[in-house]
């Protein structure tokens, strides 16, 4: 697996994982002037909210790259078992 697919592998793993954050910490304003949107956040700590998204992205990112790294695509009967040549002690399942 090469790094642009490992890169667009963090990229998507990013996006869901930022689309589940945006919910979080929601509070309608109730103070709001003509013209915006009534279901706009007081506040939308955004920049938090990317912050905590990257440091969720970070282990999940790492282990969908870890178990792709493993798959053997090449034979279609394995694509739910590891590649018996990344086993480093005998007997591999």
């Amino acid at each position: 697996m090469g790094f642009m697919s490992q890169l667009v592998v963090f990229v998507l793993v990013w996006w869901i994982v930022f689309f589940m954050m945006l919910p979080w910490r929601y509070t309608p304003n109730t103070q709001r002037q003509a013209g915006e949107d009534p279901g706009a956040p007081q506040q939308a700590f955004i920049a938090k909210k990317m912050l905590i998204t990257t440091i969720i992205t970070l282990p999940l990112w790492f282990g969908a790259v870890s178990y792709l790294k493993t798959v053997n695509f090449a034979d279609p009967a394995s694509l739910g078992q590891i590649d018996p040549t990344f086993c480093k002690t005998p007997p591999c399942p």
